[in-house]
């Protein structure tokens, strides 16, 4: 079976993963595993490559378990995380748990919003625990500034998704008299997906990320160019701002292959 494995493509295994890492469907990984030793090895790793964490003492229980010698080779495995209702004081915890995780790629965190909804900020231990990552879901948090929100997604060197559910932050809608000042770190060049649902302004985010990939502007330099800002503000502008939702969907494309509409566009960055 391994042999005639490892001679199909690469995105064959990537489509049977998915479907067996599905919801319902670990048993047949399960299953495959207690087959012989080699598939063993082979498979058993896979049931640990999406992990739900839904309390303080899960996230200490698998950094202990990753840390240690006999189980490190956990950390090697592990693609996806979500955490529910985990909010201070373990969050600390949870940033510094994706540091052990090299493989990791996708966080998702639900905060939840009782009894308190829990304030995001830009720092040190939240920079480096999502550089390696390339899709970002957050669920019931807020923000002090929009400048925050794009500090935190600017510092995902390759971030290809971003997902907001019930994001908040000050409705403070960067001026031209703002983007001479640092902004964010981010280039925005890997972006593939952004969605809005719910959240104080579902336009701005993808606007300014989108901006960025479509003109190929780097947030390092000093200032925004006109081309990208003009870029911003026909999104505000022509786009909306939907109450409810917005999804702006990314590919390569060559001019004439723009279809835009109210919910979704495709952003020319060939």
């Amino acid at each position: 079976f391994l042999r005639c494995w490892m001679r199909l493509p690469t995105e064959l295994h990537d489509y049977i993963y998915d479907f067996l890492t599905s919801p319902g469907r670990k048993a047949d990984f399960l299953t495959l595993s207690l087959v012989s030793q080699t598939w063993c090895r082979y498979f058993r790793p896979r049931l640990f490559a999406r992990l739900i964490l839904k309390s303080e003492k899960d996230c200490r229980m698998l950094c202990g378990m990753v840390r240690s010698p006999l189980s490190s080779w956990l950390a090697e495995h592990i693609i996806e995380l979500r955490f529910h209702y985990i909010i201070p004081p373990g969050y600390p915890l949870r940033t510094a748990l994706v540091r052990f995780l090299p493989a990791c790629r996708h966080i998702r965190h639900d905060f939840h919003d009782k009894p308190a909804r829990v304030l995001l900020s830009h720092n040190a231990a939240l920079k480096s625990s999502l550089r390696s990552i390339t899709s970002l879901t957050l669920i019931n948090c807020d923000f002090s500034s929009f400048r925050i929100v794009l500090h935190v997604l600017g510092d995902i060197t390759y971030l290809e998704k971003v997902a907001f559910w019930k994001i908040k932050w000050l409705d403070d809608r960067l001026t031209t008299a703002d983007t001479v000042s640092d902004v964010c770190a981010g280039a925005f060049s890997h972006v593939r997906s952004v969605e809005m649902d719910f959240c104080t302004n579902n336009v701005a985010v993808p606007a300014w990320i989108l901006a960025a990939a479509s003109t190929q502007h780097s947030f390092t330099r000093s200032a925004v160019p006109a081309q990208m800002w003009t870029t911003i503000k026909l999104f505000q502008k022509f786009l909306g701002d939907s109450t409810y939702n917005s999804r702006f969907d990314v590919k390569e494309a060559t001019a004439g292959e723009l279809d835009r509409s109210l919910y979704q566009a495709v952003v020319l960055i060939g």
